[in-house]
């Protein structure tokens, strides 16, 4: 596909995107309103879960780009220890709401266990596949890390 026709599709998305925005626009906000009154209601402050998010977000991508080296140089500890990083900081916010909340129905942490642990099979399953690991690896930010790597590798046989 020409990059014309790839800009094309992006706007047409981008607009069809804001006008589906703009026609649920009421129960977008009624649903933040109701998810937020229920946030207060089961103990959980959405102020201290949202911070969570964002403090975690960049220990989040810095087990990607350690799972992504330690692929790229074939060392396992880097890799084990990005995976590590990468789960545990995933799932720091998802703990706060199942350790602090109280009163919330029994699927709340039902639902949060079941992600968790669907979200570390489909990983591990993933994580074993060979395409997977070709993408990493062929990728363009797997390239950049190998070619970060490489680089370090070699100054310091110099």
């Amino acid at each position: 596909m020409s990059s014309k026709k790839r800009a094309v599709l992006v706007c047409l998305g981008a607009l069809a995107g804001l006008f589906l925005l703009f026609i649920f626009r009421g129960y977008l906000i009624d649903w933040f309103k109701k998810s937020w009154q229920n946030a207060i209601d089961w103990n959980i402050n959405p102020f201290i879960f949202v911070g969570l998010l964002f403090a975690t977000l960049y220990h989040y991508y810095k087990g990607w780009f350690e799972i992504a080296k330690g692929v790229v140089t074939r060392d396992k500890e880097t890799l084990y220890h990005g995976i590590a990083l990468n789960r545990f900081v995933w799932a720091i916010p998802y703990l706060y709401v199942l350790i602090f909340g109280r009163g919330y129905p029994w699927w709340v942490p039902a639902g949060i266990i079941a992600w968790m642990v669907i979200g570390l099979v489909i990983f591990i399953k993933n994580y074993r596949k060979q395409d997977y690991i070709k993408k990493m690896t062929e990728s363009p930010v797997g390239k950049l890390v190998s070619r970060f790597t490489k680089s370090k590798t070699e100054d310091v046989t110099k």
